[in-house]
């Protein structure tokens, strides 16, 4: 399973979030995170 971390930050604050978000999805065994600001993230 792969998980979508999404998010978009002015400041750098969610930004950092972001990532120990990411880092806490990717503790879980078989699961996946991609981690990626709003701009790059398409419907595809």
């Amino acid at each position: 399973m792969k998980v979508l971390v999404m998010y978009y930050s002015k400041s750098g604050n969610t930004e950092k979030l972001a990532v120990e978000v990411a880092r806490g999805v990717q503790g879980v065994g078989d699961v996946g995170c991609v981690l990626k600001p709003v701009s790059e993230v398409t419907k595809n």
